[in-house]
């Protein structure tokens, strides 16, 4: 299975988008994930990585300080973007397609970050797909009623703009696509992401030019990486879209 999760935020109640207040694989879990070993908090992503994107460029760029990793720039992404890389992570995407940029850690292959550009969800891991919500910050905090927990909520300035940050597990059943989906029609537990009990997701709801991006690092929710947890957050501070 691969949900694929997300953690709700602080801010605005919930999620802050990439804007104003106001505004939010292997695949086996899927926190983003399902419970494939790719996603969860992680959504499971499919077995089969895409690489429809051309390769994406690492350079030696001079690094924002705490981060001594390469600076990755994508420019098939929905929304073109660059990020300074956490060094716990490895260098190269598993995964990049227009919708879908992930990588795996240096030493732990269940801890991964991800962004997503959602195609579309299967609300609160129903059954029926749909089109992404346009409020996702109340979406997600709506999951509260299927069992999700969001804890250590906090805001980032990313970009200039403030975005509220935090960490959401599935107390229940784990929540098949909740997170959502990189294609429209993709399976719902090997091909989308969702919140799953067996993974802790750090999640931030970006709004980059009226698209959504999803963000979110995953983690084992039993025994959490939290060191990898920080350094998502202060890889998110060395985000720039364009």
């Amino acid at each position: 299975m691969r949900a694929r999760a997300v953690a709700s935020a602080a801010a605005c109640g919930l999620l802050l988008p990439l804007g104003a207040c106001g505004s939010t694989s292997t695949p086996a879990g899927g926190t983003g994930a399902s419970t494939s070993t790719t996603s969860t908090g992680a959504p499971t992503a499919s077995a089969t990585l895409r690489s429809t994107e051309t390769p994406s460029a690492v350079s030696s760029m001079p690094q924002p300080s705490g981060l001594a990793a390469p600076v990755f720039h994508t420019a098939s992404f929905a929304v073109p973007f660059s990020v300074a890389l956490s060094p716990m992570l490895k260098p190269k995407p598993s995964e990049q397609t227009a919708s879908f940029v992930w990588w795996q850690s240096r030493t732990e292959p269940n801890d991964r970050v991800r962004f997503l550009h959602p195609a579309e969800y299967y609300p609160g891991g129903g059954p029926h797909a749909a089109p992404p919500p346009s409020d996702y910050p109340t979406y997600l905090r709506s999951l509260t009623a299927k069992g999700v927990r969001f804890t250590d909520k906090t805001t980032l300035t990313v970009g200039g703009r403030t975005v509220a940050v935090m960490t959401a597990t599935a107390t229940g059943a784990g929540l098949d696509g909740s997170l959502g989906c990189p294609d429209v029609g993709a399976d719902q537990a090997d091909g989308c992401y969702g919140i799953q009990p067996d993974y802790a997701l750090r999640i931030a709801v970006l709004n980059a030019g009226g698209r959504t991006i999803l963000a979110w690092a995953r983690t084992s929710s039993a025994t959490p990486n939290k060191a990898f947890l920080r350094s998502f957050d202060v890889m998110l501070r060395t985000l720039h879209f364009g």
